[in-house]
């Protein structure tokens, strides 16, 4: 896990359980982009549906984890969910990813 701040709130990026198998795909060449991890944190009062939401992802963070790992860090969609899980907007956007 990785914590961050993000707006002054405590977030984190999550290794997904399938992680190794994914990296192991990526750096064979299997596969050139896969899911591996989520990030996940509150959004309290930001806009939570439509395009909106991706003005509240943290670019800086996915371009250090970019110049980190030196794979380009993206994110394919992005999911909000309310305080039980239930899921309350989906929005698809290559945001950071290739193009």
């Amino acid at each position: 896990m990785i914590p961050f701040e993000n707006e002054g709130e405590c977030a984190y990026i999550q290794a997904l359980p399938n992680h190794a198998v994914f990296r192991d795909r990526l750096e064979s060449g299997r596969d050139t982009a896969l899911v591996t991890a989520v990030m996940v944190g509150p959004i309290a009062d930001r806009p939570a549906h439509g395009l909106a939401v991706l003005d509240w992802i943290p670019a800086q963070l996915l371009n250090a984890l970019s110049m980190a790992t030196g794979v380009r860090v993206g994110v394919p969609w992005v999911e909000v969910r309310d305080e039980a899980g239930a899921l309350c907007s989906h929005v698809h956007a290559q945001f950071g990813a290739k193009t």
